[in-house]
């Protein structure tokens, strides 16, 4: 079975873009497509981003035991099918997931072949930048997202590897990661 990495972040840290990047240099890589109970960004679609669905359904996937993990996080469920890694597997490739802490940890419980990859802001106040320069949350989620950052890079030292992304070197950050997961690619036999 080939390794499965997951790329962690708080909220604003460049997981997404960097997820994305990777999977553009990395052939042997190919992103989980998670599920979540958020509303879909004007960019986002439905099956390509994430498996859009309502709390009620969701909740009714967790009592059919259909995740892998899930997790409520900024107010809203984000889970791993157990469906979505099979595809992966079948395809031969190494499973990207691009998720939370929570998730991160009970991924790894269940697959001893889990490579985890935290990425943290060189500064609180960076992050804080990042996240009201991107544009997509209101003040109060900020708020949110900033408490919860805090919670989150405290679980760092529970990754393999932390990355940090400074501040104008996203390439240097990529590049990084990428190293790390074909090192694991390479070394592994699937």
């Amino acid at each position: 079975m080939p390794p499965i990495f997951i790329l962690s972040a708080p909220s604003g840290g460049g997981k997404t873009t960097i997820a994305k990047a990777l999977l553009r240099q990395t052939p042997d890589l190919a992103r989980v497509i998670t599920t979540t109970t958020r509303k879909p960004r004007p960019e986002e679609r439905d099956g390509r981003d994430y498996f859009f669905i309502s709390a009620e359904e969701f909740k009714k996937q967790i009592a059919q035991n259909e995740f892998a993990e899930w997790a409520n996080v900024h107010n809203h469920y984000y889970g791993t099918s157990h469906q979505a890694l099979k595809i992966i597997f079948t395809q031969h490739k190494a499973p990207l997931l691009v998720i939370d802490v929570q998730g991160a940890k009970s991924i790894k419980q269940q697959y001893s072949n889990t490579i985890l990859i935290f990425i943290i802001p060189e500064n609180f106040s960076a992050l804080r930048k990042w996240l009201i320069r991107r544009g997509r949350n209101n003040k109060e989620e900020i708020v949110t997202r900033l408490r919860n950052a805090k919670e989150e890079l405290a679980q760092a030292k529970y990754y393999d590897y932390t990355i940090v992304n400074r501040d104008g070197k996203l390439e240097e950050t990529i590049q990084k990661v990428v190293a790390i997961i074909q090192q694991h690619i390479k070394k592994s036999t699937y």
